[in-house]
């Protein structure tokens, strides 16, 4: 069975904020079809918000 390459791109990106639960860092998923980017954390180090581009195959 095929996956289709937009559930494939979300189930990417909900995997990679995962990981970051893991590590005690939050991560905010973005939604929509014309996104800038897939993921927004926040660093509590340097009081910045990052952006993260997750592409998965």
């Amino acid at each position: 069975m095929k996956i289709r390459k937009s559930i494939l791109g979300v189930s990417g990106e909900y995997y990679v904020a995962a990981e970051l639960g893991k590590r005690n860092i939050y991560a905010q998923l973005t939604l929509g079809n014309q996104k800038r980017t897939d993921l927004l954390i926040f660093s509590e180090e340097n009081d910045k918000l990052l952006k993260i581009e997750v592409k998965c195959k």
